[in-house]
């Protein structure tokens, strides 16, 4: 009885974290949500991006190297500590302050390092808690009031140098700086363009003001996993490129070529093979100079003279004898003479030959 109680506790609780497993499995899981331009969470930036976009501004993504951004551009950086202090001396960060130097425009949504805001030049930071904002000395527009969870507040004021756009309670809570030739423009928080803080009037109002005198915006996403790189043909130099082209035209013109016959076929003339008739001919014009011409045919004629007669009815062989015998009486014989008469002997010795 003891063994059959155990048994039905032991079945009940292994049934019991069986529905608790399913149902873990089944319940919706929050979703962790960043102030990307591809985030539709509570704290992306998707709204901010279709909502520019749909108003005219022409804002942009940024997926490639810091190193690479084109000048006079204008970079957005969205989230808090986005910009990592422990890389600040590496090239890529030290692109960007000398980007920014020289004519960049840098817009930071969020916390930043201490180190990384010294490198900047960007005023000290302080504890303030505030939930609203409104546009002060530096915006030059239709005063605004926002709102968003403003954690902290800067330590500075309108001066030559600093102009504040934001101010709550607390403080000075968004800043224009000179940097150079270029510009940063700091808020101490990314919530006050996400999805969740856009909806409100004013919000909207003010990013349309900001990011719309900001020429054409791109958004980094390169932070958040959206990198792209560029392509073997982009890294190479111009002049490689072209390089390469021209020996790819030489290659394709000399397959066409190797394969496509574009004129007649021409026999190669070739000095260095001579035969027999070349042979003979010299040693006739060597013969016409000793004055042996004469003589060399009336011997070829005796020699042919010891052959046996063609048949009858071989009228070529009886042609070959008679011409042979017409060459030995020519007593002003040359090389040509003396060459057919060579030729005629051969072919009477190969057929008429005893």
């Amino acid at each position: 009885m003891r063994n059959r109680f155990e048994v039905i506790i032991l079945a009940a609780a292994l049934l019991l974290f069986a529905v608790l497993s399913v149902l873990r499995a089944t319940a919706p899981r929050a979703h962790a949500s960043f102030p990307s331009t591809f985030d539709t969470g509570a704290n992306g930036y998707a709204a901010l991006y279709e909502f520019l976009q749909r108003e005219g501004v022409n804002v942009g993504r940024y997926e490639l190297p810091l190193g690479e951004l084109p000048a006079r551009a204008t970079i957005v950086f969205a989230g808090d500590y986005t910009i990592d202090s422990s890389i600040l001396s590496s090239k890529e960060s030290a692109a960007l302050e000398k980007w920014v130097r020289r004519g960049g425009k840098l817009i930071v949504l969020g916390n930043i390092f201490p180190f990384t805001r010294d490198a900047l030049g960007l005023p000290k930071t302080r504890a303030s808690e505030n939930k609203e904002a409104w546009t002060v000395c530096g915006f030059h527009g239709a005063r605004r009031a926002v709102g968003a969870d403003f954690a902290s507040s800067l330590q500075t004021s309108c001066d030559r140098k600093h102009s504040v756009l934001l101010a709550g309670r607390g403080g000075p809570v968004a800043i224009a700086v000179k940097h150079g030739r270029g510009t940063i423009l700091e808020f101490v928080t990314p919530t006050l363009f996400d999805n969740a803080q856009l909806a409100a009037r004013d919000n909207a109002a003010f990013a349309y003001d900001l990011f719309a005198g900001a020429g054409a915006p791109m958004f980094d996403e390169r932070v958040y996993g959206y990198a792209a790189g560029r392509t073997f043909w982009e890294v190479l130099p111009k002049p490689v490129i072209a390089a390469v082209i021209v020996a790819l035209l030489a290659l394709l013109l000399a397959i066409v070529a190797a394969n496509v016959r574009l004129a007649p076929a021409r026999a190669l003339e070739r000095d260095d093979q001579r035969n027999s008739f070349a042979y003979i001919e010299s040693l006739a014009r060597m013969l016409q100079r000793g004055g042996a011409a004469h003589d060399v045919i009336a011997r070829l004629t005796r020699a042919a003279g010891g052959f046996r007669p063609p048949p009858l009815g071989d009228e070529r062989g009886r042609a070959a004898f008679e011409e042979l015998r017409r060459l030995g009486e020519r007593r002003d014989a040359g090389p040509r003479e003396v060459l057919l008469a060579g030729t005629i002997f051969a072919r009477l010795r190969k057929d008429y030959e005893w």
